[in-house]
């Protein structure tokens, strides 16, 4: 379980760097690289299998040191991103989507060249969407991290298709585990699934919505 959060759990916190448009229209393509120094995190308030009726989240929070858009333009400083699925599941056993965050935003930020420690501080504004209603926000992240096991390299491919959805996600770098501790507003965000500190020559993602 561990390795498929590191192949899946990282990359996919990439997608909430640049607060991607949660109503994404049909036969879409969002493109997004990373490189440099960062840190992930994922935590669940429902790491089990919820009853019906429950309301779970799960939060993916990002470190990232220089992000580059699909149309080749490089962010000019550190980013500090969040994306937060809210969601239940009906008597069916069927997942129902309540509503998605997304939002970044410039931290105090500090990550030794080791990859042993990093910690990220910011307050930002979020947009928050359940269908086709959106709200804005803002939150205030607190984010630490603790190296733990070796430092690893790693080069991966990797390709998830579900319905209409598809993902090329491609990954080069350092990376070691670590703990992780994260507040998003003052509250606790549950369960730590995953959590990393990275550098990265390069990492992508391709996301193909409805093509």
């Amino acid at each position: 379980m561990k390795r498929l959060l590191r192949l899946v759990g990282a990359p996919l916190a990439f997608v909430f760097v640049l607060a991607t448009p949660l109503a994404a229209s049909a036969s879409t393509q969002d493109r997004y690289s990373v490189a440099g120094e960062g840190a992930d995190a994922i935590f669940a308030t429902c790491p089990g299998e919820p009853v019906p009726g429950q309301i779970c989240s799960v939060v993916f929070i990002g470190l990232n040191s220089q992000v580059t858009k699909a149309d080749g333009t490089k962010s000019s400083a550190t980013s500090l991103s969040i994306g937060i699925s809210k969601y239940t599941i009906d008597l069916s056993g069927n997942y129902v989507s309540i509503s998605e965050t997304a939002g970044f935003g410039l931290p105090r930020w500090s990550l030794d060249a080791k990859l042993t420690h990093a910690s990220a501080t910011a307050s930002f504004a979020v947009i928050t969407c359940a269908g086709f209603d959106c709200v804005d926000g803002t939150v205030t992240v607190v984010a630490s991290w603790t190296g733990q096991d070796d430092l690893i390299h790693e080069v991966f491919n990797l390709h998830i298709a579900k319905g209409g959805f598809t993902a090329n996600l491609h990954f080069n770098g350092n990376t070691r585990n670590a703990s992780a501790s994260v507040s998003v507003n003052g509250e606790d965000l549950g369960t730590s699934l995953y959590a990393d500190i990275r550098n990265l020559k390069t990492g992508q993602i391709v996301i193909c919505h409805f093509c």
